[in-house]
């Protein structure tokens, strides 16, 4: 039996506003389509079948090229359209022995078969902040992957759905169905400023970012987008990620998986939050084009976050008090250098408060500090509460039960409004 295979990807081409199949080459000539053998195709749905037949209606033809004769098979018909469907750019041809099978391109098959369905997919997603902004948005979380014990604890608590509490390595995502949304928080620490290991240790910076133990989460993430094929996928990184190598990577495969990308630097300010946090944010979606939300200022006092001052939650402190003596004689001494590493003074009148970090609620000097609204020598630090209200979380959302992991998962989460609103507008959602 004759074991002869080619398989080649082709451009659909036209002909008199018809699609036109061409193929042409030696290895027609292998497969027993020689110059002037007959054979006959059938069309059915995602597949064209070319077979030899001694009383087929379609002849292959030829043309000399170095003295031989150089098979060529010329379909121009309107039944290819209806076969392989309208937006079929590129054909998958598998040529075999006296037979040749034609169906659209993986990548274009992956394309056809994306639907923009409210089910969404989340990656790297920590204590549910995104998979939050998500839900806003009009989509529903239904599996996420967090390697993080106590993060996908509660991620879990706050949105159900199918936990994968593993490295996205041994997440299996196959067979979830028409996703329209995936999602993913890459893990940032090759690509921030403060660069750290696993023990948190400084990273060696004389290497590039990707040689980090967690350089190879792009990878992975674009692994899952190709076995998920999502309508629209969302990934949220550190600024510096978009113009490193794992950022150009993203930016090219999503495009070469047949997908519209947009990337860029957003301050969440510029959309509405009280903080200015600055996130890089690469869309990839089924769309023409990219719509990234317009600029918007809600004017907002952080009075209408903040607790009242005579909640029991506030645990007011003054230069008097022992256990505090430290923090004002770090913010003489900052000040005195002009470092600028003394505490952001907060009051209740402000509209802007900085980026509150991963460790805030282990109480360092240059944490933000919250000044009595009536009384000036008095201060405090913000409550968990009231952070998780700055990044848009409802009350009641359950942030698990210590002060440290929940510090955690808000310093390293986003601003649920604002991702809320680029979802929205990306995937074009009203």
């Amino acid at each position: 039996m004759n074991s002869y295979t080619h398989d080649t990807i082709l451009k659909l081409g036209t002909n008199r506003d018809k699609p036109r199949v061409w193929i042409e080459g030696k290895h027609l000539d292998r497969a027993g389509f020689a110059p002037g053998s007959r054979f006959r195709a059938t069309f059915t749905k995602d597949l064209i079948v070319l077979e030899l037949s001694d009383d087929g209606d379609r002849t292959v033809s030829g043309r000399n090229r170095d003295g031989k004769a150089l098979p060529i098979i010329d379909i121009n018909a309107g039944q290819i359209t209806e076969a392989l469907g309208d937006d079929t750019a590129r054909i998958a041809v598998k040529i075999r022995h006296h037979r040749i099978e034609i169906t659209p391109s993986r990548i274009g098959a992956l394309k056809a078969a994306r639907v923009l369905t409210a089910l969404a997919v989340g990656l790297f997603v920590g204590g549910g902040l995104m998979s939050q902004a998500v839900k806003a948005a009009g989509f529903d979380t239904v599996v996420a992957n967090e390697i993080n014990e106590d993060y996908a604890a509660v991620h879990e608590a706050n949105h159900g759905g199918h936990t994968m509490n593993s490295c996205i390595s041994e997440a299996d995502l196959r067979g979830l169905g028409p996703i329209g949304l995936l999602h993913a928080g890459v893990p940032c620490e090759p690509f921030s400023a403060i660069r750290r290991n696993t023990g948190n240790v400084k990273a060696d910076k004389t290497l590039v970012p990707e040689a980090h133990e967690l350089g190879d989460m792009t990878f992975w993430a674009l692994r899952a987008v190709d076995i998920v094929n999502p309508h629209t996928v969302v990934i949220e990184e550190v600024p510096k990620w978009l113009d490193s190598g794992a950022g150009w990577i993203a930016r090219h495969a999503l495009t070469r998986m047949g997908y519209t990308v947009d990337a860029r630097i957003i301050d969440a300010s510029d959309l509405g939050a009280v903080t200015s946090r600055k996130r890089a944010y690469m869309v990839a979606t089924s769309h023409p084009s990219v719509v990234w939300p317009a600029p918007c200022v809600t004017p907002r006092v952080l009075a209408d976050l903040l607790l009242p001052a005579d909640d029991d939650r506030c645990e007011w402190f003054t230069r008097e008090t022992e256990s505090k003596q430290w923090l004002f004689n770090h913010w003489e001494k900052q000040t005195e250098k002009g470092n600028g590493f003394a505490s952001q003074l907060i009051h209740y009148t402000d509209t802007r408060v900085g980026t509150i970090k991963k460790r805030y609620f282990a109480g360092q000097g240059d944490n933000q500090v919250v000044v009595h609204p009536k009384d000036p020598t008095r201060y405090r630090w913000l409550t968990i509460c009231e952070v998780s209200r700055i990044m848009g979380l409802p009350d009641g959302y359950d942030l698990g039960p210590t002060k440290t992991s929940a510090g955690e998962i808000l310093g390293q989460g986003v601003e649920v409004d604002v991702v809320a609103r680029i979802i929205k507008s990306v995937t074009q959602v009203s």
